[in-house]
């Protein structure tokens, strides 16, 4: 997240999108991981390309890298010349110079002026501009990082929660085959209801974690 005249440059914290660019990136990466095979699933690396080419706040360091090199530019830039031209006693109206009138004669001068920077001016003007390019620089480089962290980061809860969810309904199969299992053992008499109550509460506890 280089100053010049009186501009102010536009500056973005990395921070600041993070809950919004997380929520979106775990619906990217939840609706990838759950596509069938026939679609291309996802990969860690696409979502981070394209949390890079599309996040608002490194949009906006890019633009602030580019604001700060043209000031570096401008700072190296020595001061113009200027020319001066004058013109005095001009017969505009063609009444003509005479004694009487007091005209005259036309005079004309042309001058130019230079700057000319003392005291190293424009070597510490040159110094400040690449200083703030630096740091406009690294700061992008600190949200480029901030951006890929929250990518992985999603990328790491959304396979978490899959593979939990695959072991939730793995656990509601037991689950299930358990309650068959016990209520053909509870006709045959081998085992009291209650084993196959309790067969059914673990059932539906398995369930609920699959929801």
């Amino acid at each position: 997240m280089g100053r010049c005249g009186g501009e102010k440059m536009t500056s973005f914290h990395p921070r600041a999108l993070r809950s919004v660019t997380g929520l979106c990136l775990l619906f990217m990466l939840a609706t990838a991981t759950g596509l069938r095979a026939e679609q291309e699933t996802l990969s860690v690396e696409q979502a981070v390309a394209e949390a890079l080419r599309n996040n608002l706040s490194l949009v906006a360091e890019r633009a602030n890298i580019s604001v700060a090199q043209a000031r570096v530019l401008t700072a190296r830039l020595r001061p113009n010349p200027v020319v001066s031209i004058d013109a005095d006693h001009l017969d505009l109206l063609g009444t003509g110079f005479n004694e009487i009138n007091g005209a005259g004669p036309q005079e004309y001068s042309v001058r130019t002026d230079f700057t000319l920077e003392r005291g190293g001016k424009r070597a510490r003007r040159i110094e400040v501009a690449e200083t703030a390019r630096s740091a406009v620089e690294m700061q992008f480089r600190e949200a480029v990082r901030q951006v890929v962290l929250e990518v992985q980061n999603a990328a790491v809860d959304v396979l978490l929660a899959k593979a939990n969810l695959e072991l939730a309904r793995e656990n509601l199969a037991s689950a299930s085959r358990i309650v068959e299992i016990n209520a053909a053992r509870l006709r045959a008499g081998d085992i009291p209801e209650v084993e196959l109550m309790r067969s059914r509460v673990a059932a539906m506890d398995a369930s609920n974690t699959v929801r």
